[in-house]
């Protein structure tokens, strides 16, 4: 139970704190032990150690405003689903559309691990670029957002050789 922030020890094994309206802060389960009986110094329990008492004390909890369903580890990663132009030279130049979701703005583009050109986000769900040059074969294409998700697709893009 919580009361004014505060975990009081229980004798679970965890404690789901509540804040009065109901909701549930970040860390919604915290392991609590339970505290053993209390001796005084150098006295022997029954196995001839030293029995020494644990109790959780003024843990502080804060609530962060999140809501109780929500992942506390923010946005989702982006999703690749579809890369439209799935093939084109090895000297790169090919424009493509990748369709997929939580694409956010500033987010960049890689081809095997050559960053695309002339990346745009067009929205949450539809990114534009040029594939870069790279070996003739077939990449991953990845996306990553502005706070360091990546997601992507394998074997999405195959370079062609020359003469192909």
């Amino acid at each position: 139970m919580v009361t004014s922030g505060w975990v009081q020890p229980s004798p679970s094994r965890a404690v789901a704190p509540q804040v009065e309206d109901g909701r549930r802060p970040a860390s919604a389960q915290i392991p609590v032990m339970p505290a053993a009986p209390a001796r005084a110094p150098g006295q022997r329990s029954r196995g001839g150690r030293t029995a020494l008492g644990a109790a959780l004390v003024g843990l502080s909890i804060a609530w962060t405003g999140a809501s109780p369903l929500a992942s506390t580890r923010g946005p989702p990663p982006p999703l690749v689903g579809h890369v439209e132009a799935d093939r084109g030279p090895e000297t790169g130049g090919t424009p493509v559309t990748i369709l997929g979701s939580n694409f956010r703005p500033g987010a960049t583009v890689t081809f095997g691990e050559a960053a695309a050109l002339d990346v745009a986000v067009m929205s949450s769900g539809r990114i534009t670029a040029v594939t870069p040059p790279h070996p003739a074969g077939q990449v991953n294409v990845s996306v990553r957002n502005p706070d360091g998700q990546r997601g992507g697709r394998a074997w999405t893009f195959t370079y062609l050789g020359e003469g192909r």
